[in-house]
């Protein structure tokens, strides 16, 4: 039984899949891989159709799939796919994370799967506010 609390949530599949895909580095930091999650277009928030991942042996992208699917339901999601078109949603960006939230995005993955959920942290940059834009010098001369 899903808690109400995850019922009402927002869901991010963007930073969920990110957090996910750092914790698929953690367990297999030999494996190169790409991952995205398939939605359909008519799909009510939280429901995912595929997890595709990307790689070179058959049997590691079948255990990737299987991981990132259960660490997704566990974070709420369920997987409904309903034969319709779908679009590809893939992670947000892990380039810029620093060791401590690649730690923290492990850890709310093994929380979630231990039945303890936390919102994600989005961690990249702040964009500037309309007054900071509106601010910034304006070169004319160009």
């Amino acid at each position: 039984m899903i808690p109400i609390a995850m019922l009402t949530r927002y869901f991010d599949l963007s930073l969920d899949l990110r957090d996910v895909c750092v914790w698929l580095n953690s367990r297999h930091v030999d494996v190169v891989f790409g991952i995205c999650v398939d939605r359909n277009y008519s799909s009510k928030p939280g429901v995912i159709s595929h997890v595709v991942v990307a790689c070179d042996e058959r049997d590691t992208r079948r255990i990737l799939r299987d991981a990132a699917t259960l660490a997704l339901q566990a974070l709420g999601y369920t997987v409904g796919p309903t034969g319709g078109d779908v679009y590809d949603i893939g992670p947000a960006s892990r380039d810029e994370m620093s060791a401590h939230q690649k730690l923290r995005s492990i850890r709310r993955i093994q929380d979630a799967l231990n039945g303890k959920y936390s919102a994600p942290k989005d961690y990249s940059r702040p964009r500037p506010t309309d007054e900071e834009i509106a601010s910034l010098p304006v070169d004319d001369e160009f």
